[in-house]
């Protein structure tokens, strides 16, 4: 009795330290909270729209976790995302257009960055979300592609009600130290525009990779009619950061996680039987990951092993899976390539 004692001790103080270690345990809980009720409503209404939408409550829930902004501007973040995602679905059949949308939303990150290094958690996260959202609803039978479009805005919207209700409980129970931190950034705006316009040195280098890279893969996308193209988009957007180190291990990360995960995730996929409960938890926590793990590296093999496990699950066979390996990797790949070519180009002839 005493070894069996001993060996649950030693096995729930390794699991307890490998939560500790590894979990954003607060987050994590807090992320579920805000979540959960698309995937209900989704069940309930027999409706796959919610689920669809749930990448815009997790998308405004991290920026609000993150940057402390007050409710208004979790409404405003949810109305960026909505134009957004009208720009992507109704440039879609105009493959020119949807490039230079494309591009212009990419640059709009590294813009935020150069800002402020919080910000690009903003330009992020007014990207992903519209661009996933665009890529993944489907025109309505009948309906021209605008008033498609327009049907899907409540969905967006009604998206922001967990976190919004969320935001409201914690601006008011630490009100003042909100109000002093929003007037403080305000009163010194005018300061930061004139800094990043006029006095300060603006690195042009991941704003033109960014703005390269974003549109090649877009256009290769609209040309190719790559399947699931916008985890193509955006694993080349994703690695352009303001260093070309922070860059490089961004891809490293991407391309190990990648290929362990969804390895796992077809292996766990093949080894269960399709279930609706399974897949919507698998989705549950495919979008969780985004929050939940302290280490990136571990997130993302975590979220390409629920990507897997869905698309088998769902009946994609191993050629999805593929596809999800090829974009990441390939994204990834164009995105830090661009970077180090237009880094190296600029150092040799434009000296700033």
């Amino acid at each position: 009795m005493l070894y069996i004692k001993y060996y649950k001790y030693l096995l729930f103080n390794y699991i307890g330290k490998w939560v500790d270690q590894n979990l954003e345990v607060g987050i994590l809980c807090r992320a579920i909270i805000v979540t959960v009720p698309m995937f209900i409503l989704a069940w309930w209404f027999n409706n796959i729209n919610w689920q669809k939408v749930v990448i815009v409550t997790i998308s405004v829930f991290i920026v609000q976790d993150r940057l402390n902004v007050p409710p208004l501007l979790i409404i405003l973040h949810g109305l960026v995302i909505a134009i957004g995602f009208m720009l992507f679905f109704l440039s879609k059949p105009i493959p020119w257009l949807f490039v230079i949308i494309c591009g212009m939303m990419a640059a709009l990150c590294i813009f935020l960055e150069e800002w402020n290094i919080k910000l690009r958690t903003l330009g992020n996260f007014i990207f992903l979300p519209a661009l996933y959202t665009a890529c993944g609803y489907t025109e309505i039978s009948g309906l021209s592609r605008l008033q498609s479009a327009l049907m899907f805005i409540p969905y967006i919207m009604s998206a922001l009600l967990p976190v919004l209700i969320l935001g409201i409980y914690k601006y008011y129970k630490f009100s003042v130290l909100h109000k002093i931190s929003f007037i403080k950034y305000m009163s010194r705006l005018h300061v930061k525009i004139e800094k990043l316009l006029l006095q300060g040195k603006y690195h042009v280098e991941p704003l033109i990779a960014m703005i390269i890279a974003s549109t090649f893969t877009a256009l290769f996308v609209e040309e190719k009619h790559i399947p699931q193209g916008q985890w193509l988009i955006w694993s080349a957007s994703s690695v352009i950061a303001g260093e070309i180190i922070l860059a490089k291990r961004k891809f490293q990360e991407r391309f190990i996680g990648c290929l362990l995960g969804v390895p796992v995730g077809v292996i766990l996929a093949m080894c269960t039987t399709h279930s609706e409960f399974l897949l919507n938890l698998a989705a549950l926590f495919v979008i969780i990951t985004l929050v939940a793990f302290k280490q990136y590296i571990v997130g993302f093999g975590m979220r390409c092993a629920g990507v897997a496990f869905i698309i088998i699950l769902s009946g994609g066979g191993l050629s999805g899976a593929t596809i999800r390996i090829v974009n990441v990797l390939l994204g990834g790949l164009i995105g830090f390539s661009t970077f180090l070519i237009v880094e190296n180009i600029i150092k040799k002839y434009y000296k700033y």
